[in-house]
């Protein structure tokens, strides 16, 4: 078995004499997860010729591993994502950037112009601690027209752009170095991946804040008139347009703030040459006999 399985499990090596597999899980930490769940459903308004309802859901989560069984923290994904007692399962951890300074006046950041601590250090979480989602839909025309719209919201986490950080560090070929325009920070997180001292080198710049909200769906359907229908001897008859992922907004910087480009393993969280979500669009017709 693999140095850290599901949940707190650990791989304990088991003496042969037992006649079984050389090694098994077994539980020896303990997770903590405290949050609250909420719904709201209410009817905005109702009449005749108008009507408004809409669904509010919302999660807040608060995760932390409080035993690792005496165990040293243990690495998920290199040392991108740990397992450290005290604080979130998976979170982020690297060496941090503490600041910056062009000491010698020639208007370039080198390697050693930037401050780098010596250890690694606590990032960020990697999932999400709230999340928020609101559906409503409004019916027009006693309902013969009916517009639905869906929005999410995710944040308290960051994503690690893998995508951005790999063309620094191993093609020299990224905004930070090349794009005139780059902002002053975008050259550091460069200069601390790719030309830093070796043995303080850090990707903590590409552990950007995820936070985002998202035009999920919005949908309008138009339900033809009975005389219309009676006319071609059907029962009831309706059309259906919709859109997909419409907008985000977000300062992540990356192609999507929900992007995983490693999505079976255990906690990784990070995007690296990953399509993003697409934007689409239907229209379905339904027709009752």
């Amino acid at each position: 078995c693999t140095p850290f399985g599901p949940g707190c499990g650990f791989c304990v090596p088991i003496p042969p004499t037992a006649g079984a597999p050389n090694a098994q899980f077994q539980n020896l930490g303990a997770v903590r997860n405290q949050g609250i769940e909420v719904t709201l459903n209410t009817q905005v308004f109702t009449g005749s010729n108008f009507s408004w309802d809409a669904t509010l859901t919302g999660s807040f989560l608060k995760n932390r591993l409080t035993d690792l069984g005496g165990q040293a923290p243990i690495n998920l994904n290199g040392t991108d994502q740990r397992a450290v007692e005290g604080y979130v399962l998976g979170g982020y951890w690297a060496r941090s950037i503490k600041g910056w300074s062009d000491a010698n006046g020639d208007g370039v950041i080198s390697g050693t112009e930037v401050q780098i601590t010596d250890t690694l250090e606590f990032q960020g979480a990697s999932q999400p601690t709230r999340e928020l989602g609101l559906n409503t839909s409004m019916g027009f025309l006693s309902g013969r027209v009916r517009v639905a719209a869906q929005l999410d919201y995710r944040g308290g986490h960051k994503l690690y752009n893998l995508n951005e950080e790999f063309r620094c560090r191993s093609q020299f070929n990224c905004i930070g170095m090349y794009d005139a325009n780059a902002s002053e920070f975008e050259r550091v997180r460069a200069v601390a991946v790719a030309f830093a001292p070796a043995a303080v080198r850090t990707n903590a710049g590409y552990f950007e804040d995820a936070e985002f909200l998202k035009l999920r769906e919005v949908s309008v359907t138009l339900q033809a008139p009975d005389a219309w229908t009676q006319r071609l001897g059907l029962g009831r008859a309706s059309l259906t347009v919709a859109g997909r992922n419409l907008h985000t907004w977000t300062g992540y910087s990356g192609l999507d703030p929900e992007l995983n480009g490693q999505g079976q393993g255990n906690f990784a969280q990070r995007e690296f040459l990953t399509q993003p979500p697409t934007r689409n669009f239907s229209a379905r017709l339904n027709v009752n006999f």
